[in-house]
Parts: structure tokens; sequence; C-alpha cells
């Protein structure tokens, strides 16, 4: 026999088959809540149906979350092989890894003559190489993400007054 239940009686459940979590029935009602946004990052979405406006939760899909958690608290999830390097790629944090930039070195390539740029990470080890304009563009993009200018312009003054013995100006344009 299926057993459908509401969001409330779900976060009630959850609070059953989860008390080491430590929440209360009111806060997995919210988590529910936001579980079913699509415009929440969750790393499980919890399946469920609508009756009308009502959601409602399958006790076996409850049970198959709960798992989920468990073996996430552990630390024992098996990760797809997309995922682990997605993990990898931001160094396990949520922000990513810092940048170690060993070196970076004008090249030029052996059977073109073509001027590059070549940019070796440490860890992980990668070696990438950039045209000039690439290159260009890459430093004028992390200027600009990091908030900088990339054109700073330079002070225009008007002068008031210029003879042998003074120069007076007034700063028009920073």
């Amino acid at each position: 026999m299926l057993e459908l239940m509401n969001t409330a009686v779900a976060a009630q459940e959850l609070s059953k088959l989860l008390p080491e979590e430590g929440k209360t029935q009111e806060q997995w009602l919210r988590f529910l809540q936001n579980n079913r946004s699509a415009s929440r990052r969750a790393p499980y979405r919890i399946p469920y149906e609508l009756l009308g406006k009502v959601a409602v939760y399958q006790m076996v899909e409850l049970k198959r979350f709960a798992d989920f958690e468990k073996q996430r608290t552990i630390g024992s999830i098996k990760l797809s092989s997309r995922a682990a390097e997605a993990l990898h790629a931001f160094g396990g944090s949520r922000t990513g890894r810092k940048l170690k930039v060993t070196g970076i070195t004008r090249q030029h390539d052996d059977e073109t003559g073509e001027v590059f740029v070549q940019v070796i990470i440490a860890e992980p080890l990668l070696v990438f190489r950039l045209s000039k304009d690439e290159a260009m563009a890459l430093a004028n993009e992390l200027t600009e993400s990091a908030g900088f200018h990339k054109e700073q312009k330079e002070p225009v003054y008007k002068t008031l007054i210029n003879d042998d013995s003074i120069l007076v100006q007034r700063l028009v344009q920073p």
C-alpha cells in the first residue's frame, strides 16, 4: 500500500529518522519547503508529488534521504567520477582553491615562431598556453572582475595662469 504524507507529517518522520541532526519538526518543515525550490541548490532532492497544491512524500523516499544524510555525515558516499572531478577542481571548498602560479613565461613556438605566454600552476600541476590576445583578454577580465578599471584616465587640467613666474591649473577631469 502506497503511503503518502504531507509536508508536516514528512517533517515529523524526518525528525524521527534523523534524530542525530538535532533539527526540530519546524526546521525539517522549512528544509522540505526549501528542498522543493528549484532556485535553491541542494545536494539531494527528495522526490515528491503534488496533489492539487499540496506536496506529498513517500516514506521510502524519506528513508532514502535519511540514508544519504547518514552516509554524507560519516563521509562514505561514493561520488561519480564527474562529481569527484568537480570536488577536486574546487579543492574541497565551495569557493575554490588558492591559485598557486609558479611560472608565467614568454615563449616562442618552434614551428611557427608565434609568441605565446606559458602559465604553470603548481597545485594541481597544470600548464596552459595562451596566445598574446588570450593573455591580454584574461588580464583584462581578471582586473575587471577584481573591480579594477583597465584604463586609468590621466588627469586633465585647465591652465588658469601660465607666465614665467607661476603656473596655475585646475583639475577638470580625474
